[in-house]
């Protein structure tokens, strides 16, 4: 009847909400965990790829997506501004390693 249920933290029965606008806001948030696991996901693995990459232009490439997809799922609240701020600062610095220039 309500797929929401399913989900693995909700089958305890203690947790079901008791007015009408509780059981949105609950079916809501499943929902956005739903999108930010989509997210969050993207965002490891595109530091997985930046990592592995060994070419410098595949690598400034690959830094440049990595960053605009944290600057993405911060604005979105999906990761907090600091946590974003400080990835950000790390592929900046491996990108300076690789002497990357950033000249878009």
């Amino acid at each position: 009847m309500r797929s929401f249920l399913t989900h693995s933290i909700y089958k305890v029965k203690e947790l079901m909400p008791h007015s009408p606008s509780a059981l949105k806001r609950m079916r809501s948030n499943v929902r956005k965990e739903f999108q930010n696991q989509g997210v969050l996901s993207a965002i490891h693995t595109a530091k997985r790829n930046f990592r592995a990459a060994t070419d410098k232009t595949k690598a400034k490439e690959l830094g440049f997506a990595l960053i605009s997809l944290v600057d993405g799922a911060a604005s979105q609240g999906v990761i907090p501004k600091g946590r974003a701020n400080r990835l950000k600062s790390r592929v900046s610095i491996h990108l300076n390693k690789l002497n990357v220039r950033s000249s878009k």
